[in-house]
């Protein structure tokens, strides 16, 4: 991942602070976008909606590190979030190679929910 990531010498990296919820929303593309326990504050159907606005515009890969488990019953809890499926209903897969590593970080990991990491690389 790290030669994947840092191939060249010279990184421009952006921050851009905004309420991606906002159906006005609207970013340029990107090489590589990148959550930290972002995901967490959006609904199901949010996180649906701003991930089907960005896929055509991610150009070399993804990394999302989220809670996620497929054993949440819906509307149980707000921030653990069946990647896999929402991946997949969003055809995903179709466009990246996705592996999923587990966080090995004990406060993240309670209950049914695990801390994952989720790598896309355009495929």
């Amino acid at each position: 991942m790290k030669n994947l990531l840092f191939r060249k010498k010279k990184i421009d990296i952006r921050l851009i602070a905004s309420d991606i919820t906002s159906r006005n929303f609207i970013l340029d593309d990107m090489e590589f976008l990148i959550t930290s326990m972002t995901l967490i504050y959006l609904k199901d159907n949010e996180i649906r909606y701003l991930l089907s606005k960005l896929l055509p515009k991610i150009k070399r890969g993804f990394i999302f590190q989220e809670f996620m488990s497929d054993k949440i019953k819906k509307n149980e809890t707000y921030y653990i979030h069946d990647f896999k499926k929402i991946l997949t209903d969003l055809n995903y897969y179709n466009n990246f190679k996705i592996t999923y590593t587990p966080i090995n970080y004990d406060p993240w990991n309670k209950h049914q929910s695990k801390a994952t990491q989720i790598f896309g690389v355009k495929s």
